[in-house]
């Protein structure tokens, strides 16, 4: 069963709330933006599906941009996941100012594309 409130199995539509009880009452709430950490995340996993998805199928087939961008920050994103699990603040900042440069290079990325 999709909805809470009755039966329907095929919701029709989406609400981005998250429910919150309170002195046994429920009621909706917004959800918390993600972090930075959730989002580099949701990136990793990402990259891991384009590495499998976009891989050449031979030695002469032209590598496709999604593989190249997950070859190139696979690596780096692990690393800052890692460092991520104990919260420091240096490498938070660290975390924070690669995140924001790298959403800026993809935003830059999909304008081009567009």
């Amino acid at each position: 069963m999709c909805c809470p409130f009755h039966g329907d199995k095929h919701p029709s539509m989406k609400v981005d709330f998250g429910m919150a009880l309170a002195d046994g009452k429920v009621r909706l709430a917004p959800r918390r933006p993600p972090t930075v950490r959730q989002q580099l995340l949701d990136y990793y996993r990402c990259l891991q599906r384009w590495r499998i998805r976009y891989a050449p199928q031979s030695p002469t087939e032209e590598l496709h941009p999604c593989f190249l961008e997950a070859i190139k920050n696979l690596d780096i994103v692990e690393y800052y996941l890692d460092c991520s699990v104990l919260p420091d603040p240096k490498t938070e900042d660290e975390l924070r100012k690669y995140w924001e440069g790298l959403h800026e290079r993809l935003e830059k990325e999909e304008r081009r594309l567009a």
